[in-house]
């Protein structure tokens, strides 16, 4: 018994390693921003949750511009370390290059019964107010913050930007990478593709969604989700003052229809505002069906928009 229990400790060992070894060999292979510069892990922020910060690799400025980045994930999963995950690292190492620092927050996700909304939301200003909290501490440039997410984290990173009443941090621009713009729209697109959505994102299984993400049945009261829905829309919050937005969204994305970004351009056009748009041919949700070129050109266009908002000062 004593050496069948050691085998298994054994093989249990060198699954870990061989599992250690993928996750290192990936964030290699893929130039991962966690292989360079220095970061600081699992800064407390709120009760429950916490920041990843990556400094500047390179100190260009007198003070440190800001980029506040949130993941994606369904408002079901996902971590604050998938910043990593290969689809913005090029982007990300640039802008470190450039003197600027990450800001990688974790935010409350949806529970079995327990809607992640309003407290993601609530999260996501908290994070924002972190940044000013620290910016002594930093040396955090804050005429030079903005913020950034992809899908669920998109949807974040928008309604902090057009929400600067409900947190100390006025964002000079937005970065929204297929994120979801008008949530009770978003629902009613979902339902006829509910199952091409969970064979594209296999971690959903048999989860309810509507009802983990409403806190309830949707059907059961369409007032009642409505109304939550357009209060967590971003759609709903621009106005004049909203900042400069750069949008990429694939043609083909069946989790969330380019036509959520299509209504968010023409609700910033009717304002006149500076919004930049790229639609790529071809490509489903989270990159799928994305050539490598397209891939290059999403780090560039990210890297040039923020960039572009200062130049060199």
């Amino acid at each position: 018994m004593y050496r069948v229990i050691k085998v298994l400790i054994l093989f249990c060992f060198i699954g870990l390693l061989a599992i250690l070894g993928l996750v290192i060999g990936f964030f290699i292979a893929n130039d991962a921003p966690i292989l360079h510069g220095d970061i600081e892990y699992n800064l407390h922020y709120k009760p429950g949750q916490h920041i990843d910060l990556y400094l500047p690799t390179t100190e260009k400025y007198s003070q440190r511009p800001v980029l506040l980045y949130f993941h994606g994930g369904a408002w079901i999963v996902g971590r604050k370390e998938s910043i990593n995950n290969a689809r913005f690292n090029t982007a990300i190492n640039r802008l470190r290059s450039q003197g600027y620092a990450i800001v990688s927050p974790s935010y409350t996700l949806a529970e079995e019964e327990s809607s992640p909304f309003p407290a993601c939301i609530e999260d996501a200003y908290a994070a924002s107010d972190w940044i000013i909290e620290n910016a002594d501490v930093y040396n955090f440039d804050l005429s030079n913050v903005g913020v950034m997410g992809e899908s669920a984290g998109g949807h974040l990173a928008m309604m902090t930007g057009f929400n600067s009443n409900q947190h100390d941090v006025s964002f000079d621009y937005i970065v929204d990478v297929y994120g979801p713009t008008d949530l009770y729209r978003l629902y009613k697109d979902m339902i006829p593709f509910m199952d091409t959505i969970k064979q594209r994102i296999p971690f959903l299984g048999d989860m309810d969604i509507p009802k983990m993400l409403f806190g309830f049945d949707p059907e059961s009261d369409t007032l009642k989700a409505k109304a939550l829905a357009k209060a967590y829309s971003p759609v709903e919050y621009i106005n004049e003052d909203s900042p400069p937005l750069l949008i990429i969204h694939g043609e083909e994305d069946r989790v969330v229809p380019v036509s959520q970004s299509h209504e968010l351009v023409d609700s910033m056009l009717k304002f006149n505002l500076n919004t930049q748009t790229h639609y790529i041919e071809g490509m489903d949700h989270a990159f799928r069906g994305a050539t490598d070129v397209q891939k290059e050109k999403t780090q560039k266009w990210i890297e040039e928009f923020i960039l572009d908002q200062y130049g060199d000062r």
